[in-house]
């Protein structure tokens, strides 16, 4: 009721009723806040409107809907704590800072808008880059139940369910393109990525991680984001320590976990923001705890799965070792790996006498058994077969060191299980689909162990040519010249395939910033060693075949990738250089078709004809067809 001085007061039920000097304070100033004069300005107005204006349809009056309409819209964003500066808006209720009203345009809060226009609700539902809506829970919260580490609004909550989903999609992109009607696949796969009941640290982290993966997604940071960043990482840190401390008075075992999960978190959000030496500091403080929990042994094997691409993807941005040996985890061989583990259902088909019932029920499961056979059969000696054919086998050199070829060994064996897991995904038998799960998990170890190995063997290359640059005269020192040698051009192939059919073929997003460096670096060292291999010239050496295998590589990424792509100066780039020198290269190494050049591919390094053949067929022709 207004009083003699002219001032309105606004008395807000309080549920349940405030009783500390805090809440009071708290009820004070948002009573204050809603009293303001340039609220009671703006209802004066809006009532002054309401009796000059007219109803369009004489002697109907305006229904209760359009007089809370108009009422409505009437009210401005004093409503809103006073943590948020936004600009004055039209068009929110008195309650609205305790609901999720979504996302809204710029050019809608800048304007009034008319009463015969469309609600704001109706822009909100219309409004597609905005936020998912949730439910309108009592006063926003999305969390009624006080559940999570720390209370969270629905905004960031979307945050974090935003943050995991595209992490989740990130780290099992095959699993999750192979899988695809799998409803709870998502749902098993996002609970490695942390408890938000643990602890306040955790929830920071993913909040952090949230607010950088949206930037991610929109392709900028939008103003306040570094500020929102770096304070959810200041509270992750300092509700680190004090969860370190708990955990050393009382020896949690939950505490630990939680400690994993927030020093994980904390180590992504540095990877994307491009400090590798803090995110290395919070990977190794990780392993710490796992060492401490027992090892990987003590933890699902999800988290292995995520951990281990955490700190093998760490390590290829900063091109040294993991920090933790490549032994820790490989689960092996695929053949020693069914010897090893009966108790999970693998079976030796090429051992067993008989196939079970429920493989013979469907004529996939028939066919996904006798890929295994042969799978056990091909792969239980590792020497690749030599080029047999009716006429006199041709001397094909190569110097491929013996590291690289038992890593390209062990990449053909990942292929051929991928292949049998593309066929065998639609298997309906329930045996059948669970020991193709198990296939799945140690594949992404596999994968991840095998890349690990790849580190190492690119290190070694390193540490070998610094000392060699050590041996030279004093004028080429490293710091003035770029030295590449062939076994780093091959090991950079090499990996550079590995992403190509492995990784990049399942992301939605396109090429990965990582990748597209592999084949700049490959160009930029093929290119100062093309004197020596110019294919123009005709020259000849030992290492001809090896440079076919490499072409190849590059000319695959060129195609499925890098067609079209905007270049930083402007326009669109054509990148050809290995599609050319592939054309110019392989009819002249004695190949009569293109199935010859595939096969000695397939045998001797790394080839996925699914995939390249598509790519590289129409490079050369030799007047014959596959």
């Amino acid at each position: 009721m207004p009083s003699n001085s002219g001032k309105c007061f606004l008395f807000i039920d309080s549920d349940p009723t405030v009783v500390d000097g805090r809440g009071l304070s708290k009820a004070k100033s948002h009573a204050a806040l809603a009293t303001h004069r340039l609220k009671a300005n703006l209802l004066r107005a809006e009532k002054q409107r309401q009796k000059c204006s007219t109803p369009s349809t004489p002697g109907l009056p305006h229904s209760p809907a359009s007089i809370a309409l108009n009422a409505d819209k009437s009210l401005s964003r004093l409503d809103q704590p006073p943590s948020e500066t936004q600009a004055p808006v039209q068009g929110i209720s008195t309650f609205s800072r305790w609901r999720l009203q979504g996302a809204r345009k710029k050019s809608a809060l800048a304007r009034r808008k008319d009463p015969s226009e469309a609600s704001d609700l109706t822009d909100i539902l219309s409004h597609t880059e905005g936020v998912e809506l949730l439910p309108f829970l009592y006063k926003g919260n999305c969390d009624p139940f006080n559940s999570a580490g720390v209370p969270v609004t629905a905004h960031q909550f979307s945050l974090i369910k935003l943050s995991r989903s595209e992490s989740v999609s990130t780290v099992w992109a095959s699993e999750l393109s192979m899988r695809p009607r799998n409803n709870g696949l998502m749902n098993d796969l996002c609970q490695s990525l942390g408890n938000l009941c643990n602890d306040p640290a955790v929830v920071h982290a993913n909040l952090a991680l949230g607010y950088i993966t949206k930037a991610a997604c929109q392709g900028k940071f939008e103003a306040g984001d570094f500020l929102a960043i770096k304070r959810q990482k200041g509270q992750a840190l300092s509700s680190l320590r004090q969860l370190v401390e708990r955990q050393s008075e009382s020896g949690s075992q939950d505490k630990l976990s939680a400690i994993k999960d927030a020093t994980q978190l904390l180590g992504a959000c540095e990877v994307f923001l491009g400090d590798s030496k803090t995110a290395l500091i919070h990977s190794s403080a990780t392993a710490r705890v796992i060492d401490i929990m027992g090892g990987f042994q003590s933890l699902p094997l999800l988290e292995i799965e995520l951990y281990v691409h955490a700190i093998v993807g760490l390590a290829s941005k900063m091109n040294t070792r993991p920090i933790i040996p490549t032994e820790a985890w490989d689960p092996g061989p695929w053949h020693s790996f069914c010897a090893k583990d009966r108790s999970r259902k693998f079976q030796l088909w090429s051992e067993s006498s008989s196939v079970p019932s429920s493989f013979e029920s469907s004529p996939q499961s028939s066919s996904w058994a006798s890929d295994i056979d042969d799978l056990g059969a091909s792969h239980a000696h590792t020497p690749a077969s030599p080029d047999v054919s009716d006429e006199p086998q041709l001397l094909r050199p190569t110097t491929v060191s013996p590291q690289l070829s038992n890593i390209l060994e062990e990449l053909r064996e990942l292929l051929t299980i991928e292949e049998i897991k593309i066929r065998s995904t639609p298997v309906a038998d329930i045996i059948a689909r669970e020991d193709i799960i198990q296939m799945f998990r140690w594949s992404h170890l596999r994968t991840t162990a095998i890349r690990g190995r790849g580190l190492h063997h690119w290190c070694d290359l390193l540490e070998s040519n610094i000392t060699n640059q050590s041996l030279d005269s004093e004028a080429a020192t490293p710091t003035t010249t770029t030295y590449t040698t062939f076994d780093m051009c091959l090991c950079l192939a090499m990996r550079l395939l590995d992403r190509c059919i492995f990784h990049e073929p399942y992301l939605k997003t396109g090429m990965f910033r990582q990748t597209k460096a592999y084949y700049d670096i490959l160009l930029d060292s093929i290119e100062k060693l093309r004197p020596a291999f110019d294919v123009r010239q005709g020259l000849r050496d030992a290492r001809s075949y090896d440079m076919l295998w490499i072409y190849s590589v590059g000319a695959h990424t060129e195609t499925a990738f890098l067609q079209g792509k905007v270049h930083q100066s402007g326009g669109v780039h054509c990148y050809s250089y290995f599609r050319d020198c592939f054309t110019l290269l392989a009819p002249s190494l004695s190949f009569k078709d293109f199935r010859q050049v595939t096969d000695f591919l397939e045998e001797n390094y790394l080839y996925c004809s699914r995939l390249q053949n598509f790519t590289l067929y129409n490079l050369v022709d030799f007047g014959q067809s596959l």
